[in-house]
C-alpha cells in the first residue's frame, strides 16, 4: 500500500508581496474613514460651540436692551515716565468671552479663570499641550468689527442683516509664537478677535459698494501648521473650510475658495454690500 505524502508549498515572494500590498490597502481605506468620522464629529462639536457661544451672546444683548459686548475697554491714553511709555490698563468692564460665562452656566465671572470646553475646537491643533494645565485658551475668534467697542446693538448695529453678518469664526489658540486666552481686553493682536486692531481688516469704497481687505487677496487659513498660522487672520483646522456664527444664531462652513469679497463683506455689518449666493 502506498501512503501518499502531500508537500506543503510556502508562498513563494510575489504571493507574499500581494498578500501584504491587499492588507496595506485595506488599512488605509480603514484610517481614511475613521479620520473621516473624527472631523465629523469634531465639526459638528464646533459648530455647537459656536453656537452656544452667539446664543450667549443674544442672551447678554437681551439682559441690556439689545447691547453687544466689546472686546474690551478701550484703553486710557500712554503716558512717559522718564524714557519709559506707559499704558495704563482700563478693566472697568471684562473682555467679551469673559463676560459670556455666566450665560453658558460657569459661574460668576470673578472666579479663577480656567480652561472652558465651550471655547476649546477639539480640532484646533495648537490647544492639546496648554488643556492640561487649564490655562485660558480660546479657539474661536469674535468679529472685531462687530464687537469693537461698546456701541453694538441687536439689531440696529446689522443694516447689512444678521443673517449677512459673521459674529464669531475660528482661530488657533496657538498661532505661531502667539497665544490667544479668552481673559485677553487690551488692544493686542493677542486677544481672540479677528478684523480686530493690528490685524487683517476690511475696507469698503466703490457704489455700489464692496468690501476687500486692506491686504490683497486674504481671506482666512485653511489647517495651516501651528508654525506657520498668521495671528493677524483667522484659520480653521477643517479641510472643508471654516465654521463661523452669523449673528442670527446660524453656523455655516465657509469654502476655502470664497471670494475675498464675499467673505470680508460679511465681517462687515453696515456697508451697504450686496452678498451673492455664498
Amino acid at each position: 500500500m502506498k501512503v501518499s505524502v502531500v508537500r506543503w508549498r510556502g508562498f513563494t515572494l510575489i504571493e507574499l508581496l500581494v498578500v501584504l500590498g491587499i492588507v496595506a490597502i485595506l488599512l488605509s481605506l480603514v484610517l481614511a474613514g475613521v479620520q473621516r468620522v473624527r472631523e465629523a464629529a469634531n465639526r459638528v462639536q464646533s459648530s455647537n460651540n459656536l453656537k452656544q457661544i452667539v446664543l450667549a451672546v443674544h442672551q447678554f444683548a437681551g439682559s441690556r436692551n439689545g447691547r453687544l459686548p466689546s472686546l474690551g475697554d478701550y484703553a486710557p491714553p500712554m503716558y512717559w515716565i522718564g524714557s519709559v511709555q506707559i499704558q495704563p490698563p482700563n478693566i472697568s468692564q471684562p473682555p467679551l468671552f469673559v463676560r459670556l460665562l455666566p450665560f453658558i452656566e460657569q459661574g460668576n465671572w470673578k472666579r479663577q479663570y480656567g480652561t472652558v470646553a465651550l471655547y476649546v475646537s477639539p480640532a484646533d491643533p495648537s490647544a492639546g499641550p496648554a488643556l492640561a494645565k487649564g490655562e485660558p485658551l480660546c479657539s474661536y475668534a469674535a468679529n472685531g468689527v462687530v464687537f469693537k467697542d461698546n456701541t453694538g446693538q441687536i439689531p440696529a448695529s446689522f443694516i447689512d442683516g444678521m443673517s449677512n453678518t459673521i459674529a464669531f469664526g475660528e482661530h488657533y489658540a496657538r498661532c505661531n509664537n502667539v497665544e490667544f486666552n479668552y481673559t485677553e481686553w487690551m488692544m493686542t493682536r493677542d486677544r481672540p478677535a479677528f478684523a480686530d486692531y493690528a490685524q487683517v481688516i476690511p475696507e469698503t469704497a466703490g457704489d455700489p459698494p464692496i468690501t476687500r481687505a486692506n491686504e490683497p487677496g486674504v481671506t482666512f487659513q485653511v489647517t495651516p501648521a501651528v508654525s506657520r498660522c498668521r495671528p493677524s487672520l483667522a484659520q480653521t483646522p477643517h479641510p472643508g473650510g471654516m465654521l463661523v456664527a452669523l449673528a442670527d444664531g446660524a453656523v455655516r462652513q465657509l469654502s476655502p475658495g470664497i471670494s475675498s469679497a464675499i467673505f470680508w463683506g460679511a465681517v462687515t455689518p453696515a456697508s451697504g454690500e450686496v452678498l451673492s449666493d455664498w
